[in-house]
């Protein structure tokens, strides 16, 4: 009997500590699974994190994309701008010139036409010390000028202008001795051969119908430049060049 209780007593004991052994098991496989779990969703939670990181990064490249592309255009308007002031500089250097130039063609088309003409109708509307100037080449422009636009030879300039080919109501505007009527009318002319006479832009209507009639009679196109703009124009050459003699020496220059 005793024999049987404690073989009975070992089984007992063996069975416990056998269920005993399980509950751990389970607990720890329970506390395996739930540490998974916490770390699946940790991993979850990194994940988001970096897809989150990913999308602002790709926000951020896209912003800075957008402010790329807007700097560019805005360099591209300002360059744009900064050439146009440069052309208005450019065309206002060149305005005093073409203007000389298609001015002195036509005064010596006046002096050509009085010279070689067969009838004597339009030199007889002259003066004798005139004729003889214009005659032997010493006339000057200021004279020739005085000419076409003084009341008392009037009718001189109509017949010429009707013999050149240009409108007998086209009025010579008043122009700056110095810059436009100085010296002796040339044999040669001096000055630009390009294609247009450029003018101010907001000139008045007596100065663009004279240039325009006398351009478009020597196969030359009307221009305009902006005063504002050239002298705009003007200031970025000059720092143009300021920056270059900088970069040379090292030293800023006056």
């Amino acid at each position: 009997m005793l024999g049987a209780d404690a073989a009975n007593a070992t089984s007992n004991v063996y069975v416990i500590a056998m269920e005993l052994q399980k509950k751990d098991m389970e607990k720890d496989m329970e506390l395996q699974k739930k540490d998974m779990e916490l770390q699946k969703k940790d991993m979850e939670k990194d994940m988001e994190l970096q897809k989150k990181d990913m999308e602002l990064q790709k926000k951020d490249m896209e912003q800075q994309q957008k402010d790329m592309k807007k700097d560019m255009e805005q360099q591209q308007k300002d360059m744009k701008k900064d050439m146009e002031h440069l052309v208005n500089f450019y065309k206002r250097q060149l305005s005093t010139l073409t203007q000389r130039y298609v001015l002195e063609a036509l005064f010596r088309k006046v002096v050509q036409t009085v010279r070689y003409s067969k009838d004597g109708a339009i030199p007889s509307m002259l003066s004798k010390s005139d004729l003889n100037a214009m005659q032997n080449g010493k006339i000057s422009m200021t004279d020739v000028n005085r000419l076409l636009t003084d009341n008392e030879h009037a009718e001189f300039r109509r017949k010429v202008w009707e013999r050149i080919g240009l409108p007998q109501d086209l009025v010579i505007p008043t122009f700056d001795p110095k810059m436009m009527l100085y010296g002796q009318l040339s044999e040669m002319i001096h000055g630009s051969p390009g294609n247009y006479v450029f003018l101010l832009s907001n000139a008045d209507e007596l100065h663009i119908r004279f240039f325009s009639e006398v351009a478009k009679f020597f196969e030359k196109n009307i221009d305009y430049f902006d005063i504002v703009s050239a002298n705009a124009g003007e200031t970025l050459e000059a720092d143009f060049f300021r920056k270059i003699k900088t970069n040379a020496t090292g030293k800023p220059r006056p």
